[in-house]
């Protein structure tokens, strides 16, 4: 049994290595197309919150959907629907009948699609692989995830440019088609409650919010994620671009690299989880939040300071401090992804987790529009200073606030 669930895991991740690769691709050459399309980029804009939109506002029911039925086959139908998907599409780029309007209609079937997959393959995480297995290989994961995010955009590009759309949602086709066949063979066993099938909807979200609620260490880690999200996530839409280009007029064609070293941090975290199995990092989790923020406020601190020296000399340090933040942002992310995956019952994990990626939508285009004001005001340099005082404040406060795994004195 234990060797059928390892091999099951392995499957998992490198079947879910096509998907995100191919998703990947699209993702970075769906702009492109859009622009095309549309000539605009406020239109390009709506374009996108319109195909979100529907999968945000239906995230918390996607979540009950998944814990009704058998997780493998609600993955491998997201495959396949995907598959569906990006076949018309191909089809219609053929015959030269796109529009952005079918263009759209796919595209919110699409993310409705990654949604419901995304939180069936968290929850069937929890269900075939051993819980003090949960940090090992949610740092797979990580390392898959973001290598897949660092390495398909760039091919994508590439073969965008080189052969055209059509032979990208060939490649998009084909990689899917594998991972939706190796989901079809893995063995695995349904433990949905289909009583839950006669419950009323309604009924469900509010006992999943009244769970959350009288699990006080859930309800405390839930809230430090989203302040995170809150104040943190803005880093990539405006912190970075206000310090690197507005500040230190960084060339544009260099400003991509503090993602590059950011993913190697990432990749760093993921290696160091897998092969340190003897800590526990969830014990830490105060001590990593608390650094993780100090490392942000030293890029903060760092580029008051370095105004009047040579501005590529700053963009080293900053972009060494990347690799620090890819790191432990990975540090905080797979043990709190662990410790939900472990400690909350998988009866209950559909609707946790789809209610923790709305709560998540929400908060963090408020805090993209709260940093954008902050650092119009003061400069993007304190704006991060001051965002991550308050996360540090925060992470104290709930610390003091709840027995969280028994750290309360």
């Amino acid at each position: 049994m234990e060797n059928l669930k390892k091999k099951n895991s392995y499957r998992l991740l490198l079947l879910r290595a096509f998907s995100q690769f191919g998703s990947s691709m699209y993702e970075i050459v769906l702009p492109l197309l859009v622009l095309k399309f549309t000539g605009s980029l406020s239109n390009a804009g709506l374009f996108y919150a319109l195909i979100k939109l529907p999968s945000i506002l239906l995230l918390p029911f996607l979540g009950i959907f998944v814990e009704r039925f058998n997780r493998k086959t609600v993955l491998f139908y997201c495959n396949f629907l995907t598959l569906v998907i990006f076949t018309v599409q191909l089809s219609l780029f053929v015959t030269h009948t796109i529009s952005i309007a079918i263009l759209a209609l796919l595209g919110m079937l699409m993310n409705l699609s990654y949604s419901v997959s995304d939180i069936a393959t968290r929850v069937i995480f929890t269900e075939i692989i051993p819980k003090n297995q949960l940090e090992k290989y949610n740092g797979i994961k990580s390392i898959i995830d973001n290598s897949a995010i660092f390495i398909a955009p760039m091919t994508g590009t590439l073969l965008y440019g080189m052969r055209g759309i059509e032979f990208v949602l060939v490649v998009i086709l084909i990689l899917y088609s594998i991972s939706a066949l190796g989901i079809h063979r893995i063995d695995y066993k349904n433990s949905s409650n289909i009583q839950k099938k006669n419950s009323h909807i309604l009924i469900e979200l509010k006992e999943g919010f009244q769970m959350v609620k009288n699990e006080k260490t859930i309800l405390a880690f839930f809230i430090l994620t989203m302040v995170l999200n809150f104040f943190v996530a803005s880093s990539e839409e405006i912190i970075n671009p206000g310090i690197l280009i507005a500040k230190y007029q960084i060339s544009q064609r260099y400003f991509g690299f503090s993602s590059t070293f950011f993913v190697i941090g990432v990749i760093f975290a993921g290696i160091f989880i897998i092969f340190h199995e003897g800590i526990n990092f969830q014990k830490q989790l105060k001590k990593i939040f608390i650094t993780n923020s100090l490392i942000m406020i030293l890029i903060g601190v760092f580029s008051l300071l370095f105004i009047n020296f040579s501005k590529y000399i700053y963009y080293g340090i900053f972009l060494f401090f990347q690799i620090l933040l890819g790191f432990f942002t990975i540090i905080v992310n797979v043990p709190l992804t662990s410790y939900f995956q472990a400690n909350i019952p998988v009866d209950f994990q559909g609707r946790f987790f789809a209610f923790l990626s709305f709560s998540a939508n929400l908060s963090i285009p408020f805090g993209i529009s709260y940093s954008g004001f902050v650092a119009e005001s003061f400069g993007a340099d304190i704006a991060y200073i001051i965002n991550n005082i308050c996360v540090i404040l925060i992470v104290i406060a709930v610390y003091h606030r709840f027995a969280i795994l028994n750290n309360k004195k």
